[in-house]
């Protein structure tokens, strides 16, 4: 009887699965971060733009496994308020004011004012007052009725189902 030797290369197999198991996640997360992104857009979701600007996406190897993660950096604290929404609370004025402003809701000369622009005048003060009113108008709304979710992660997803199996169906391994 006669052996046949077969000799596998089980190191470079599994570099080849990794490299190739890589890139699709990297495809796949790529996608997600770009449909999120025109969820956000699409819902009108843009004030400063930190949010767009800080979703994140990752590949990395970890214990023996290959793991993908998207979401929000940690650097912008209301990402998951925004994914998620709230309950009814009394949030602080400031940020809320911050955005009214970026919103361009309050008007001066029948333009929309800047917060840079509303320091040097008298008009800037009282418009400025206006910003705060709004603003406190706003938080009062929240206090009792909470925010809305806007799930654009999970929604991402949800699009891409069709998408990832096709995919995940012409990766070579």
């Amino acid at each position: 009887m006669s052996e046949i030797k077969v000799n596998i290369d089980s190191e470079g197999l599994l570099n080849r699965v990794y490299a190739e198991l890589e890139k699709f996640l990297r495809i796949v997360l790529l996608k997600l971060h770009a449909d999120a992104d025109k969820i956000i857009r699409d819902e009108g979701a843009v004030a400063s733009g930190e949010l767009i600007k800080n979703l994140r996406e990752d590949v990395y190897r970890e214990a023996g496994r290959l793991v993908g993660v998207f979401g929000v950096g940690a650097n912008v604290k209301y990402g998951i308020y925004r994914h998620e929404g709230t309950k009814a609370h009394f949030p602080p004025v400031e940020p809320i004011l911050k955005w009214v402003l970026k919103k361009g809701l309050v008007k001066h000369n029948n333009r929309p004012t800047s917060a840079r622009a509303l320091g040097r005048t008298k008009r800037g003060a009282d418009t400025l007052g206006e910003a705060r009113a709004i603003a406190f108008l706003i938080a009062r709304k929240i206090s009792k009725s909470g925010t809305n979710a806007l799930q654009f992660l999970k929604l991402a997803l949800a699009q891409n189902q069709g998408f990832i199996i096709s995919k995940l169906g012409s990766v070579k391994l």
